[in-house]
């Protein structure tokens, strides 16, 4: 009896320990209706799947496509190791006021929106984040772990606080400052391309940290830049960068 005790709870571990590992695909029908993050209801383990599964935790894959339609609330914190965000899922995400811990990246896809508002905060770890449509953070804040690229159709309204990105920094669509700060805290040495200057280019305050050098890829404009001490090097590679307020 003992032994086969043993070997039952050994199966019951393996299986919540897969379960908890697995993929989640957001299945929640475009009815009407609020679908909160932390509903089981709204959880599959497959696109287009019957939803009831676990929600998702820190080493679980998240995918939205066109299986499900519906926005997303938050109501509580959420985690997750990854977040794709296909082309073809429309619907907003709303943290409404919670955090959302991310171990790798979000790779935002064209057509769907984040909400950052007051009171949460997107932090990544690991791996670029990639924004291909649209993240409203005004009120709010965001922590990349790694690098950051808008793509030429995604948007980032920036938070009017404070922003962290410790990897390479690319922009080839529009970034809105909002009178913020941009802190280049540098963990290796990255690359800024904001891909010119003017209207959806230009940094308000930028911060630059660390030990490691940042060079330019494009011509930048900043209002005010700081250099902490032991910030390691800046490295204009040829590019001008227009200063002006310091």
């Amino acid at each position: 009896m003992k032994l086969i005790s043993k070997i039952l709870l050994v199966v019951i571990f393996i299986f919540i320990s897969f379960e908890s590992h697995a993929n989640r695909y957001w299945v929640a029908k475009d009815n009407g209706n609020t679908h909160y993050w932390d509903d089981r209801a709204n959880w599959s383990d497959r696109s287009g799947g019957k939803g009831g599964k676990t929600i998702p935790n820190n080493k679980t894959k998240v995918y939205f496509d066109n299986k499900g339609k519906g926005d997303v609330t938050f109501r509580s914190k959420g985690q997750s190791r990854r977040i794709t965000i296909s082309g073809n899922y429309n619907g907003t995400i709303n943290l409404n006021g919670k955090d959302l811990y991310v171990h790798q990246y979000i790779l935002v896809g064209a057509g769907s929106t984040i909400e950052v508002p007051s009171g949460s905060k997107i932090t990544t770890t690991q791996h670029n984040s990639t924004i291909r449509g649209t993240v409203n953070a005004e009120n709010g804040s965001l922590v990349f772990g790694k690098g950051l690229t808008i793509t030429s159709s995604g948007t980032l309204n920036a938070p009017s606080g404070a922003m962290q990105i410790r990897g390479n920094f690319n922009n080839s669509g529009t970034f809105n400052h909002n009178n913020g700060t941009v802190y280049l805290n540098t963990k290796q040495n990255i690359n800024l391309n904001m891909g010119g200057t003017g209207s959806g280019k230009d940094l308000y305050n930028l911060t630059k940290s660390g030990k490691h050098r940042v060079t330019l890829k494009s011509n930048i404009s900043v209002n005010n830049f700081t250099m902490n001490k032991n910030g390691g090097i800046w490295r204009a590679n040829g590019k001008t960068m227009y200063v002006s307020k310091n």
